[in-house]
């Protein structure tokens, strides 16, 4: 009997220990999930002009940039440009937390964190 204890015991702690880390990496963003945030968060706020023609924001993952706790990404707004535009597409860099989907700006020169963006 004290054997069976002893095993079902350990199978539980097994179980709960595998549960916890499953249910902690179902909470971690994809890369495709925090650029959809970006994305939402670059339409609700206008992150470009409202005089710009209509596009949309596409957003570049920097690898390089990234930490295990954000992603980092350019992100970039395509439209039609009008006959002799010239200028970047790039909107700006962002840092979007893998765990939280917060989304922050990201201090390009100083390779850090910058100010979060308000929800």
């Amino acid at each position: 009997m004290k054997k069976v204890k002893l095993v079902w015991l350990t199978v539980s702690i097994a179980f709960c220990t595998v549960m916890s880390f499953s249910r902690a990496q179902a909470q971690m963003l994809s890369e495709n999930a925090a650029c959809e945030l970006l994305k939402a968060a670059a339409l609700k706020r206008h992150f470009t002009n409202e005089t710009t023609p209509p596009g949309k924001y596409v957003c570049y993952v920097d690898h390089g940039m990234s930490t295990k706790d954000d992603f980092v990404f350019g992100l970039h707004y395509f439209f039609t440009p009008p006959p002799g535009w010239v200028g970047s597409n790039l909107v700006g860099w962002y840092a979007v937390d893998r765990r939280d989907g917060q989304i922050f700006e990201w201090d390009i020169a100083e390779l850090k964190l910058g100010k979060r963006l308000p929800n």
